[in-house]
């Protein structure tokens, strides 16, 4: 049987091998060597394919900023720092109190007072045209009611 000088791979320890083909001295140095071959080898195909799906993206501008950039997947922006910017925005924009079950967004809103007369049901128990708003009814004193409404969404909502 032929007998082969060889050096390991991942030790570096010179070793005699009875296999042309061998590469490490040791089933220890086997197992290394093979989980950073398949390492590397991993690396490789999705490196690969990330270059392929960059070359192959389509250009489109930033949501932030306008800049041009290679859209990959659902990205809008072109960068953290613009991602970021965008969130911040648009958590500002939706930031209307949360409301309880029978909770209204006339609470929250800086024109709920009615002095100065800008929301007509604040004022003068009038709908607003275009709220979202479900009709419910108030216990007054004994056995009356009164029609009010749960605001859900308005178009003169102010934080206030």
């Amino acid at each position: 049987m032929a007998e082969y000088n060889k050096v390991c791979k991942v030790c570096g320890k010179e070793f005699i091998a009875t296999n042309h083909r061998a590469a490490y001295c040791s089933e220890l140095c086997r197992a290394v060597g093979r989980s950073e071959a398949s390492h590397k080898l991993y690396m490789k195909k999705v490196y690969g394919e990330i270059k392929e799906s960059l070359e192959t993206a389509e250009v489109t501008a930033c949501a932030m900023c306008g800049k041009k950039f290679k859209k990959s997947r659902n990205k809008k922006c072109c960068s953290s720092k613009c991602s970021w910017t965008a969130k911040q925005e648009q958590s500002q924009r939706k930031s209307k109190p949360s409301l309880s079950a029978n909770g209204t967004l006339c609470w929250h809103c800086k024109w709920a007072c009615g002095k100065d007369g800008h929301c007509p049901w604040a004022s003068h128990l009038v709908p607003v045209e275009g709220w979202e708003a479900k009709k419910t009814y108030l216990k007054q004193q004994g056995e009356q009611y009164t029609d009010s409404y749960i605001v859900k969404d308005c178009p003169l909502f102010e934080e206030g």
